[in-house]
């Protein structure tokens, strides 16, 4: 089996980005997760409904973490933003 190692080194000062990646519940709650322990707001557009990903908002609101629709509207396209 051959394994590619990749050498990641950490960011000097503030990260800003955007990735798009489709939608999936098992990486919407990740980067839930991530929002959740990121300074300042975090938006994540066309979240892939489902159970688990409304209990992971559910369960990070007991932490008190905000979560919810900015515009109360969800994309009914692709899923909901969070």
């Amino acid at each position: 089996m051959n394994r590619t190692v990749q050498r990641i080194s950490a960011v000097d000062g503030q990260l800003s980005a955007v990735v798009e990646v489709p939608g999936s519940k098992s990486v919407a709650n990740r980067a839930l997760v991530c929002a959740a322990l990121a300074d300042g707001e975090s938006l994540i557009e066309r979240v892939a409904p489902g159970d688990d990903t409304s209990a992971m908002v559910d369960c990070l609101g007991l932490l008190g973490v905000r979560a919810g629709e900015p515009d109360g509207e969800p994309d009914g396209e692709h899923g909901e933003d969070v």
